[in-house]
């Protein structure tokens, strides 16, 4: 399924990646051990036993139509390099990523989801990575738009929150959409000038790996030059965060936690953040930073708050790990290949367009 140099990964490569998922898991135990600290484990599972189970299967529902609908937007972006691919092939693309995003070390997932594409459509995998790329960038600026709304109109909902705090909300908000804007512009006027970039080295060096990112986002950024491309990428973007928003609002809902639709903007700006963090499955920073914005900005109960991440989290990974599982299993792909294969290698074949 991928792009092998000439000799066998090292054995280095995979003792690295290893101690990167023990070290992942300490990490994880040691940010669930703080999320649940001083709590009554009793009043937790009395709260699950109470949640509305009418409100989690629309939680698992929302979570199943993220799925397609981001398979749809890397549709889009991916029709400079072709049109009319499956959407089924792209939301199994998506499941594999997530799957070994979410069970190992070093982001292999956003290697995985390009090369399954890239295979079976007799791509290049320059450019369907470069995809994944700008893929990511506009998650970062649709999140961030997100956070700005909360920032701007959220805080006035939240009981308790002094009204300077308030104000800073709201004056971080449109600093942040300032900041956001120019960066996007500055990046999408660099893109008309990225073939100006020295050629890589490709010796893995940190420069090496630099060049290669900015010009895989750069690459990307200038096939969504014209209305029509733009326009389709901005819808996209907001339908995934509206359907990830309205996913989690539900979750929330399930166990009678009443808050405004606009609160689910800072949740999973916030849950984004948690599960970025290092960990196997995003367990403990996705527990930890959702419990925190529960209970200390709008005061959640704490077993509410500790059983509504708990459950919203299951249903935010276990399906992606389940049904990605079984798309890596039908391609032969095994966890020991990934833990195992040198990222430099993966790499420099991208480099080169190797399909």
């Amino acid at each position: 399924m991928f792009p092998t140099g000439a000799s066998s990964p090292p054995k280095g490569a995979a003792v690295k990646n290893i101690f990167k998922l023990v070290l992942g898991l300490v990490l994880a135990g040691v940010l669930l051990w703080w999320f649940f600290r001083d709590v009554d484990l009793e009043s937790v599972a009395h709260a699950v036993g109470e949640a509305r189970w009418g409100w989690l299967g629309a939680c698992l529902a929302l979570t199943l139509l993220h799925y397609l609908v981001r398979a749809w937007r890397w549709r889009l972006l991916l029709h400079p390099l072709k049109r009319g691919i499956p959407i089924r092939l792209l939301v199994e693309g998506v499941l594999a990523g997530y799957a070994v995003s979410f069970t190992l070390p070093g982001r292999l997932g956003e290697l995985v989801r390009p090369a399954l594409v890239a295979r079976r459509e007799r791509l290049s995998m320059t450019g369907t990575l470069a995809t994944v790329g700008v893929d990511r960038l506009l998650d970062g600026a649709t999140l961030t738009v997100f956070l700005v709304i909360f920032l701007i109109l959220a805080p006035g909902t939240a009981n308790g929150i002094p009204p300077e705090v308030v104000r800073d909300m709201r004056l971080g908000g449109f600093v942040v959409g300032g900041g956001m804007a120019t960066l996007l512009v500055v990046l999408s006027s660099a893109a008309l000038y990225r073939r100006r970039l020295p050629a890589l080295r490709l010796d893995g060096s940190w420069r090496d790996r630099a060049l290669g990112m900015l010009r895989s986002t750069l690459e990307a950024l200038s096939a969504l030059h014209g209305v029509r491309p733009l326009a389709g990428a901005i819808l996209g973007s907001l339908l995934i965060w509206l359907v990830l928003a309205a996913q989690a609002w539900s979750g929330i809902l399930a166990f009678g936690i009443d808050l405004p639709f606009t609160f689910a903007f800072g949740l999973i700006a916030v849950l984004a953040v948690g599960i970025a963090i290092p960990t196997p499955a995003g367990a403990g920073g996705f527990h930890a930073a959702g419990g925190a914005f529960l209970i200390l900005v709008y005061g959640v109960n704490e077993s509410q708050a500790v059983a509504a991440i708990l459950v919203l989290h299951l249903i935010s990974v276990v399906p992606s790990i389940i049904l990605g599982g079984v798309v890596l299993a039908r391609e032969g792909v095994s966890l020991g290949e990934l833990v195992g294969r040198r990222t430099p290698d993966m790499n420099q074949a991208t480099a080169e367009g190797q399909p």
